[in-house]
């Protein structure tokens, strides 16, 4: 038996966990992820005792969305089990999250905002933001390149 999530963070380490339960023979694990034609061995384990082990490995780098398989073969003299499952990689940036200081402007008032760039692990990124807001081809606002700044806030 085999965990595995069904979505992984393209060049994460993720986790895999795997069971080999009341084996009555020498057994071989072999678990593969497969895309391209390209194979890669997670883990290819001997054994002739139960076992139950998690471990770390690293996801493949992808620019976008791409279906891995994910093949867990149990091998031995009188015994064959297969089991082939789809896997989703998927590459994940950073996020810009903007905050105005009230919901509706009239036309001509000053708009206060606050701008945060998180990455995926919701850490502050330090990197220049470009943004533009249109609505029905109506420019409301514009800013060029501005460089955002991680600050700490204190306790008082």
């Amino acid at each position: 038996m085999v965990a595995i999530p069904a979505v992984i963070q393209a060049g994460s380490e993720a986790k895999l966990c795997a069971s080999l339960l009341q084996p009555n023979e020498t057994l071989v694990m072999t678990i593969s992820l497969m895309a391209d034609g390209q194979n890669k061995t997670l883990l290819h384990e001997t054994s002739d005792q139960e076992f139950h082990r998690c471990f770390q490995f690293q996801a493949p780098h992808v620019k976008s969305d791409e279906v891995h398989n994910f093949k867990v073969e149990v091998r031995g003299v009188t015994f064959l089990s297969t089991e082939e499952r789809r896997v989703m990689i998927k590459p994940y940036g950073p996020m810009t999250f903007i905050q105005t200081d009230k919901p509706i402007y009239n036309p001509g008032q000053t708009v206060h905002f606050r701008v945060v760039t998180l990455d995926t692990n919701f850490s502050p990124v330090n990197q220049l933001v470009s943004w533009k807001y249109n609505i029905e081809n109506s420019l409301l606002g514009q800013s060029l390149l501005f460089q955002s700044q991680i600050q700490k806030c204190g306790n008082t």
